[in-house]
C-alpha cells in the first residue's frame, strides 16, 4: 500500500536525485565548484530523508492504514468499483474483531468509527452514479449494504461482548442506532435494518446478563426514537412507521429485560417510555404529524407496565 503514497514515491525521488547528483559530481573535476551546493541540498535531503521515515514508520499505525485503506476503496466505489467498499467494510470490522482479541478497546471503538461514514458515502455516491446495464435497482444495493455493514457491525459486538469489552459492544449499538436515524432521514425505506441487528444485540446480551450493555441498548432505543419525533416536527413530515416500529422494539427488548430480572420493579424498565412521553409535553413538537397515534402506542406500552407494577404490588402484599 505505501508504493501507492504519493508523498512517499515523490521523497524518495527526491532523495534518488540527490544521490545520483552527489555520484555525478564526485566524478566531476568541478567538484569544489558545486560544494555549497551540494552541502545544501546535503541539509534538504536530510529533512526528506526524515519525513520519509516518519511517513514510512506511521504505516505500522493500524489507524493510519485504516483511513489510508478507507480513502482509497472509497475512491474505486466512487468510480464504478462495488465490490471495493464491501471489501473495505470487512477490512474495517476484521481490524476491530483483532483488536477485541488483544483486548484493545480503544483501537477497537476507532476502527467502529470508520463505519458509520460508510453508509453516508454510499448512498450519496449510489444516488447520484447513473445506474450501470444490470445493476440492481437503488433500494435494493442500499438495503443490500445496509444489512452488510450491520451484520459486520454485529459481528464485532458479538465478539467485544464475549470478552467483556462493554465499551465497544456499546459504541457498536450506538453507531447501529445513528446508522438507523440516518437511513431515516436519506433512506427510510432501509431504516429498518439496523434495528433487527439491534434486536439480536439485544437478545445476546440479555442471554449473557450485561447489564450495562442491556441498559445501552435501552438508552439508544429511547434516543432514536425521540430523535425521530424531533425530525417529523422539524420537517413537519410523518414518521410515525419508523417511530413506532423503533417503540416496539424497545417494548420488545425491555419486556425480555424485565423477564430475565423480574425482582426489579417495573418502574425502572418504564423510564425510557417515560422519557419520550415526556419529550411530547416540549412545545416544539406540539403540533408533530400523527401525534395522538404515536402517543397512542406509547400509552399501550406504558399501561403494560403499570399493570406489571400493579401486579407485582399485589404479589409482594400476598407473599
Amino acid at each position: 500500500m505505501f508504493l501507492k503514497d504519493r508523498p512517499l514515491r515523490w521523497q524518495l525521488a527526491l532523495l534518488f536525485v540527490f544521490a545520483l547528483f552527489s555520484y555525478v559530481i564526485s566524478l566531476s573535476a568541478m567538484w569544489t565548484g558545486w560544494a555549497i551546493i551540494w552541502i545544501g541540498l546535503l541539509i534538504v535531503s536530510y529533512l526528506v530523508l526524515r519525513a520519509y521515515l516518519r511517513r514510512l514508520i506511521r504505516y505500522s499505525d493500524p489507524l493510519f492504514l485504516l483511513d489510508r485503506l478507507s480513502k482509497m476503496d472509497c475512491k474505486k466505489f466512487a468510480k464504478g468499483n462495488e465490490q471495493a467498499i464491501y471489501e473495505l467494510v470487512d477490512n474495517v470490522a476484521e481490524v476491530a474483531v483483532k483488536a477485541a482479541h488483544k483486548n484493545s478497546a480503544i483501537l477497537a471503538r476507532h476502527a467502529i468509527s470508520f463505519l458509520l461514514p460508510l453508509i453516508e458515502f454510499y448512498i450519496e455516491v449510489a444516488s447520484r452514479r447513473a445506474p450501470q446495464e444490470g445493476e440492481l435497482p437503488l433500494l435494493d444495493r442500499v438495503n443490500s449494504f445496509t444489512a452488510y455493514l450491520s451484520k459486520s457491525l454485529f459481528w464485532v459486538y458479538k465478539e467485544a461482548l464475549k470478552r467483556g469489552l462493554d465499551p465497544v459492544s456499546e459504541e457498536a449499538v450506538t453507531v447501529l442506532g445513528k446508522i438507523s436515524l440516518f437511513l431515516c432521514r436519506h433512506h427510510p425505506d432501509s431504516a429498518h435494518l439496523p434495528l433487527l441487528f439491534m434486536e439480536k444485540a439485544s437478545v445476546t446480551a440479555i442471554d449473557l446478563g450485561n447489564e450495562e450493555v442491556i441498559f445501552r441498548i435501552s438508552a439508544t432505543l429511547a434516543e432514536l426514537a425521540k430523535n425521530l419525533v424531533l425530525l417529523s416536527a422539524e420537517k413537519n413530515e410523518s414518521y410515525q412507521e419508523p417511530i413506532i416500529l423503533v417503540l416496539n422494539h424497545l417494548d420488545d427488548h425491555v419486556k425480555k429485560s424485565f423477564a430475565k430480572k423480574s425482582d426489579l420493579s417495573p418502574v425502572f424498565f418504564m423510564q425510557p417510555f417515560a422519557e419520550i412521553g415526556q419529550l411530547f409535553a416540549d412545545p416544539r413538537v406540539e403540533n408533530v404529524p400523527n401525534r395522538d397515534e404515536i402517543l397512542g402506542v406509547l400509552r399501550k406500552h406504558l399501561a403494560e407496565f403499570n399493570l406489571l407494577d400493579l401486579v407485582a404490588k399485589q404479589k409482594g402484599k400476598i407473599s
